[in-house]
């Protein structure tokens, strides 16, 4: 029996230090303003190891910026960092190649050699909105914020300009 309760405890706490720990910050329009870039992003590519020897993640998007919203970037395809697991980043194989969102960006701290750092996908809060197009009309969809889980996207981008 005290075999079985060390093992349980020692699993139990192997599981809590391979989790992310944060505080949920909030709605899109919550957390978006706090963040270095908003923008309107298409997925391009999953990389891995293979593909980017040189990294040291196991997994990362190439995105194409298809509007900014909020922030500065000069780059028209960026890097954004998947999870290792315990780091409170979105995992990047949930980003299909093709989709497009509206994404609110954490800036990563580590520069790149040609001097641009990647950015990634926060878990704590609403960080990314899917953009589905209904009845030709474009909508980001999600957690957006005052009671609300469809806004066309100009009204995303009017209200992040304010």
């Amino acid at each position: 029996m005290k075999v079985l309760l060390l093992t349980l405890g020692l699993l139990f706490s192997l599981s809590k230090a391979n989790a992310c720990e944060c505080t949920l910050r909030g709605s899109f329009l919550e957390v978006a303003p706090k963040t270095r870039l908003v923008a309107h992003v298409k997925i391009l590519k999953q990389l891995n190891m293979k593909d980017e020897p040189d990294s040291i993640l196991p997994l990362k998007i190439k995105a194409e910026i298809i509007q900014i919203y909020r922030g500065k970037e000069k780059r028209h395809v960026i890097n954004i960092l998947g999870s290792r697991g315990k780091d409170c980043r979105m995992q990047a194989s949930q980003l299909k190649e093709g989709e497009t969102f509206i994404v609110a960006l954490e800036s990563n701290e580590i520069v790149r050699k040609d001097g641009n750092s990647d950015y990634y996908i926060s878990t704590c809060g609403t960080h990314l909105l899917q953009v589905e197009t209904i009845d030709s009309l474009t909508y980001a969809v999600g957690d957006i914020g005052n009671n609300k889980a469809k806004l066309r996207l100009e009204d995303v981008k009017k209200i992040l300009s304010q």
